[in-house]
């Protein structure tokens, strides 16, 4: 969901527009405990430097690709509570940000931590959480994303 938008004309290096998301991951029927959020992003959107987060950025946006996840101090999910992830993204000019749309968004349970000099696929590694059925696996995911921009 996105909760507010403006320009950002300061500092120099981190001029472009603002939109503020909320997404709110959801734990089906088990506690998750390492999960990750993963998205696309016009090239040169970055999540916003200026915004301090709690949670991880493995993958800041720069390249096309968002990866943000649980931090070293894991915030787990539990049924029936969901987490609220705050997500500034900085575009580099409103055209580029569009309507808004997080592309191809989806949450994902992590058995083994993101490792940028892993060569396996870390679908390998991981449970889909989005809602849809993990058929690589034949299981039901454990977690989904209920709102999102």
């Amino acid at each position: 969901m996105i909760v507010g938008q403006w320009p950002q004309t300061w500092p120099e290096e981190a001029k472009g527009w603002v939109i503020s998301y909320e997404l709110t991951l959801a734990a089906n029927e088990q506690r998750v405990v390492r999960w990750e959020i993963l998205f696309d992003v016009p090239e040169r959107t970055r999540v916003t430097p200026q915004q301090s987060q709690w949670y991880a950025v493995l993958k800041d946006g720069t390249d096309g690709s968002v990866v943000i996840a649980t931090p070293d101090d894991p915030h787990t999910i539990e049924p029936g509570a969901p987490l609220t992830v705050a997500v500034q993204l900085l575009y580099p000019s409103q055209h580029d940000a569009g309507d808004g749309t997080l592309h191809n968004l989806r949450s994902t349970e992590v058995t083994r931590p993101w490792s940028p000099l892993s060569s396996r696929s870390k679908r390998e590694d991981s449970r889909s959480l989005s809602g849809e059925r993990d058929h690589t696996r034949g299981r039901s995911p454990r977690m989904r994303t209920q709102s999102y921009g």
